[in-house]
């Protein structure tokens, strides 16, 4: 892993960017850690004050790299909600080399990954994966997408997803992510699931009603079908989620499990009436 020559020299990268310097007294946010090479390293990203910090550090807590960085100046790559994985990176410079951390989700329910890719001057960077199982936060949108926050005087994950996401699946679990990053010990599960839950109720109720809007004007539409067919599946979803919570969602806690089953389904459909929608507007 490069890193300056001293421990002083490595201190000092702290406070070398212009308002870096960080008091002792700020709140500190963690945003992203885990460990490396078998738990040899760790490596904490803190939200420190009005800065950004990356600390490198040995199994015994000895620093080897330390950068800061203005959260006015970072380098953040939120995610794109545009499908696939959910990814948010971070890089940080030491000179001419670059520290980037991400973590990354390919189930909305998944474990996460992360690590760091170090590119030198030379321009080949080195990846470093976490060790299995210790990223934290477990999210990436309540890990390093808390950023996001920062480019914005009000910022809601799940409304950001769902409006840059062609597939509103991709945002299953980012509410709850973002309910459970207010509690350090996940405790706002499953009230965090219920919130989720609920955020996708409302946002169908709002698709349903633009597709009756749109079942009015287009020629071949029939809004009396449409609501019959709405009806028919609410009592279809309804039934599944009952049947399956535990056996297809979550095998430890059936409650859980039917409120994941009830937010899946709600994605699915919306994803689905957006598509009638178009078709819609098309016919007309």
């Amino acid at each position: 892993m490069p890193r300056p020559t001293t421990k002083a020299a490595a201190i000092a990268l702290c406070f070398a960017v212009p308002g870096g310097a960080v008091a002792q007294s700020a709140p500190e946010t963690p945003i992203f850690q885990c460990t490396l090479n078998a738990a040899e390293n760790r490596v904490l990203v803190l939200i420190t004050g009005d800065s950004l910090t990356y600390t490198y550090s040995d199994k015994r807590g000895r620093v080897e790299l330390m950068l800061a960085t203005p959260l006015d100046a970072m380098s953040y790559e939120p995610f794109g909600w545009d499908g696939g994985p959910i990814e948010e990176r971070v890089t940080f410079r030491n000179g001419d080399t670059a520290y980037t951390v991400f973590t990354t989700l390919a189930e909305p329910f998944g474990i996460a990954q992360g690590g760091i890719v170090v590119t030198p001057p030379s321009g080949a960077p080195t990846t470093l994966p976490c060790d299995a199982g210790t990223v934290a936060p477990p999210h990436p949108v309540a890990g390093i997408g808390r950023l996001a926050g920062y480019d914005a005087a009000y910022h809601d994950p799940f409304r950001r997803c769902l409006s840059r996401s062609p597939r509103k699946t991709a945002c299953l679990g980012v509410a709850t992510a973002q309910c459970q990053a207010m509690f350090a010990d996940g405790s706002g599960d499953p009230g965090c699931l219920q919130h989720e839950q609920q955020r996708w109720e409302d946002e169908l109720q709002l698709v349903v009603e633009t597709a009756l809007d749109a079942a009015q004007v287009a020629p071949s539409a029939d809004g009396e079908r449409l609501s019959q067919a709405q009806s028919h599946w609410a009592a279809s979803r309804s039934a599944d989620c009952d049947l399956a919570a535990w056996t297809a969602f979550n095998p430890f806690d059936g409650e859980a499990g039917k409120l994941q089953c009830l937010s899946r389904y709600a994605a699915e459909r919306i994803d689905f009436l957006e598509r009638h929608i178009a078709g819609l507007e098309f016919d007309g």
